[in-house]
């Protein structure tokens, strides 16, 4: 795996070379996936600790109000959306 993704990585060092471009100032393929990676890594987490923390603090309260006011499709949904622009 590690030599499949350095030969990848050289073969855009080669044509970077071909094409006159500085390597060392366009990203490679390598660190380009690694920093994707990790974002959506570091989404997924954060995402995660939202989630526990609105059980922990509004479990009860939050799951008994949006059961109750919230029973329409189209309710659901606007209530969905207000939520994401608040968090």
């Amino acid at each position: 795996m590690i030599i499949a993704i350095y030969n990848v990585n050289s073969l855009v060092i080669k044509k970077e070379k071909e094409n006159n471009m500085n390597p060392e100032a366009s990203l490679g393929v390598t660190q380009l996936l690694i920093g994707l990676m990790s974002g959506v890594a570091l989404l997924l987490w954060s995402l995660g600790l939202v989630r526990t923390s609105m059980k922990k603090a509004y479990g009860g309260k939050l799951t008994y109000f949006v059961s109750h006011r919230f029973t329409g499709v189209l309710s659901s949904f606007w209530l969905g959306i207000l939520i994401t622009l608040v968090l």
